[in-house]
């Protein structure tokens, strides 16, 4: 079972530096930066349809 760790940073703190180092390794895969906003909204939308 492979492990999943989740490295969560704010804007101008590195995050993108990091993310590239991170890929340089062969056993390490780091996905793109998503904004939190978009996700935040995403959940809204879906919680306003339930109600």
């Amino acid at each position: 079972m492979t492990d999943v760790h989740y490295i969560i940073g704010l804007g101008r703190s590195g995050s993108t530096l990091l993310t590239t180092m991170l890929n340089g390794h062969s056993k390490i895969k780091a996905i793109p930066e998503i904004p939190i906003a978009i996700l935040k909204k995403k959940k809204l939308a879906q919680y306003q349809k339930e109600i």
